[in-house]
């Protein structure tokens, strides 16, 4: 795989940000190669599914849209787990929902949702 450990940006105004009461977090399903990832964000807060496609070169930064990030790591068992973060628009805002995995199928994954931020005073839910 030729992607370059990607880590999450920091979140500027975090310290404001609230922590959304659990609801439909939602779920990514997630397929890459070595030159692309898409993740497809699915929640039944939205009308449709989000589809995000980061590209790469061969030892270069993945190009993702801004409001999305991902990484590929091992936790403390040796397995490869794969984490996400993405802003979507959920309940009159935008909501950050973070969630990570272990890859059990190389090449895909399916990515629950287990935690979300919002800094919108009237965004959670």
């Amino acid at each position: 795989m030729h992607f370059t450990k990607f880590a999450f940006a920091t979140l500027t105004g975090l310290s404001s940000a609230s922590v959304v009461r659990r609801a439909d977090y939602g779920s990514w399903a997630v397929t890459w190669n070595d030159n692309s990832l898409t993740a497809v964000y699915s929640t039944t807060e939205l009308d449709g599914p989000i589809t995000t496609t980061c590209t790469s070169e061969p030892d270069s930064t993945p190009v993702c849209d801004t409001r999305f990030r991902y990484d590929f790591l091992s936790n403390e068992e040796g397995q490869n787990t794969i984490s996400l973060m993405q802003e979507v628009p959920l309940w009159d805002g935008h909501v950050t929902v973070y969630g990570d995995a272990v890859i059990l199928e190389e090449g895909s994954a399916t990515v629950i949702v287990d935690r979300a931020t919002s800094s919108n005073p009237g965004g959670s839910k």
